[in-house]
């Protein structure tokens, strides 16, 4: 996991987050009107995002 760039990183966060959400809400019963695939994928790119604008300010 060293190896992968900070972006890199925040991405794989962010799709195991998205994933979790999904599960979450599924077995809480709230429809969230959405495929899961979806879900986590605006969670990697959101954790990408992140991380590069991280990166970019040098923390």
């Amino acid at each position: 996991m060293s190896r992968l760039s900070q972006p890199a990183r925040f991405a794989l966060v962010g799709l195991v987050a998205g994933l979790a959400g999904y599960g979450l809400s599924e077995l809480l019963g709230f429809d969230l009107q959405s495929p899961w695939w979806v879900i986590m994928l605006a969670g990697g790119v959101g954790g990408f995002l992140g991380g590069w604008l991280r990166q970019r300010r040098g923390k």
